[in-house]
């Protein structure tokens, strides 16, 4: 863990790029923007650490002799369901609590906030519990404030309902609505202000908007039912005019990105923080807009946690320092664990996965991209019993050690991403007709590229059956060699692939990457 500093305002920035699908986009339609009314009193403040029979944080009152006040922000974004233990058995999510817990314990008046995207890349248990799983490990880490991201409309519209119906922290979408046939089952609001210690502090957040198969932005909504306008500026100021004076701070919890945000605060004054999300940046120290409105993130996939510091004179209500930290949540990291949530996390991932670290098939050799798609290229022929198959050697995402390998290691290699939401995700297999004619120009492709295997003797007339990826079975120009296929059909996601060739292969004694007999199976 870093030593917390303290240090003036300065036009400071760190960011790293992630895939096309994280970044954010202007396109849309426009919508009105839903109120918040519901969730707070006469006065505007919510019921943030009043009860503590919510479960909610208990906030301390205002101390009467105080003239100064700290409020800090505990900050993740992107967590992508990467809750998993690690080889430790340690959560990345205990350390989460464990870090938040310590920074109670130094300032009581410490917010825990999340800037979305919870959902999708990271866990098995996801994976089988059809989003489930991400939703109670959220719920169970009792967030004051978080705000819904594009990928957390992934599974369905039931599920972003769900997910909007948080028993302990305020889910913000301020540029969303839901006109369903069931209005009450739509709690993510607008706008809420809590009252932490004597410095009262408004939170409204942005959602960024919908992908396809092709891994690029659309516009419009994720689902008809939830109408949304993505002209950010726009509405932050309607915002800010409307609660700036209600508020001592005034903060964005946000999904839109990180360059998206250093906009969004210099556009619009009277924004004192961004605590962003979605471009999947590690800001090592605060990004500044060049207007004092430090902008921060915490990476993605449990990589790292943040704390923003704000010291507020209570008589002028201005911000008079920033203060800012960063820990790494790995196994060589010194942040603490939280073994209560430790536990949780593991039992909720055991529930729905009971076998997601069981090893299901030996690997011989270590296997990067191509070794990756040439083994998922032969479990999709074995699997669907296809003529042929063909393998995007660029949807891969990590490396198999020689060894054994489980169902976690077969998400983590094929991570699902449901483009457009609700739908199968871009890297999932389909089978599809295909002529032999077509079939032959597979048959010269950039092994970098791609991974081909059909039949010794390809008949330019007869119709053959070909197992490929989403993105290639449903979009022509994506198809290489300008092949066309028909009749594509949807049949199961990459890692389940993997899960059913994988068993086979242990059953036979057989390594997963060859066919050699692993040595003392039985």
């Amino acid at each position: 863990m870093k030593r917390f500093y303290l240090f003036p305002l300065l036009a400071l920035a760190a960011c790293s790029a992630t895939k096309a699908s994280d970044a954010s986009t202007d396109a849309g339609t426009a919508a009105d923007v839903a109120s918040s009314d519901a969730l707070s009193d006469a006065s505007g403040v919510g019921d943030a650490g009043q009860d503590t029979s919510t479960g909610k944080y208990a906030f301390p009152e205002c101390d009467p002799a105080a003239t100064t006040q700290r409020v800090s922000f505990v900050h993740v974004n992107d967590l992508h369901a990467s809750y998993a233990p690690q080889p430790d058995g340690v959560s990345p999510i205990a350390r989460i609590i464990g870090y938040l817990k310590a920074s109670r314990t130094s300032n009581p008046y410490t917010v825990f906030t999340d800037g979305g995207d919870a959902y999708e890349k990271g866990s098995v248990a996801e994976q089988i519990s059809k989003g489930l799983s991400t939703r109670e490990i959220m719920r169970a880490m009792k967030f004051d404030v978080r705000v819904i991201g594009n990928h957390d409309y992934a599974w369905s519209k039931e599920e972003v309902l769900a997910n909007s119906q948080d028993p302990n922290a305020r889910v913000l979408s301020s540029n969303m609505q839901y006109i369903g046939d069931d209005p009450t089952q739509w709690q993510a609001v607008e706008y809420v202000a809590l009252q932490i210690g004597c410095v009262k502090v408004g939170f409204f957040g942005f959602t960024s908007g919908p992908w396809d198969s092709t891994d690029s932005p659309i516009p419009g909504p994720f689902y008809p039912e939830f109408p949304a306008t993505y002209e950010y500026a726009k509405l932050a100021q309607a915002i800010v005019d409307k609660h700036r004076k209600e508020v001592d701070l005034l903060i964005a919890v946000d999904h839109i990105g990180l360059s998206e945000d250093q906009a969004l605060a210099k556009a619009v004054p009277g924004l004192d923080a961004v605590l962003s999300g979605h471009s999947h940046s590690f800001t090592l120290m605060p990004s500044d807009d060049g207007k004092s409105t430090p902008v921060v993130q915490s990476g993605a996939f449990c990589a790292h946690v943040v704390r923003l510091d704000l010291d507020v004179d209570l008589k002028s209500k201005q911000v008079t320092k920033v203060g800012y930290d960063t820990a790494g949540l790995g196994p060589d990291s010194n942040t603490p664990v939280d073994e209560a949530i430790n536990q949780t996390v593991a039992d909720i991932v055991r529930q729905h996965a009971p076998e997601w670290d069981k090893p299901l098939v030996q690997i011989e050799n270590g296997v990067a991209s191509d070794g990756a798609a040439l083994v998922a290229m032969h479990a999709e022929l074995e699997v669907f019993q296809a003529d042929a198959a063909l393998v995007d050697v660029h949807t891969t995402w990590s490396l198999w050690l020689p060894g054994p390998l489980t169902q976690q290691n077969f998400v983590d290699m094929f991570k699902v991403e449901r483009e457009p939401a609700g739908t199968p995700g871009f890297n999932a297999a389909y089978t599809a007709k295909i002529l032999g004619s077509e079939l032959q120009k597979l048959t010269t492709l950039d092994p970098l590229n791609w991974v081909f295997q059909g039949p010794t003797t390809i008949e330019p007339t007869k119709t053959y059956k070909i197992a490929l990826q989403k993105r290639t079975a449903l979009n022509p120009t994506h198809m290489p060699g300008g092949a066309v296929v028909t009749e594509p059909k949807a049949e199961m996601e990459m890692w389940e692939v993997l899960d059913k060739y994988a068993r086979v292969r242990g059953k036979a004694c057989k390594y997963l990457d060859s066919e050699n007999v692993v040595e003392g199976c039985q």
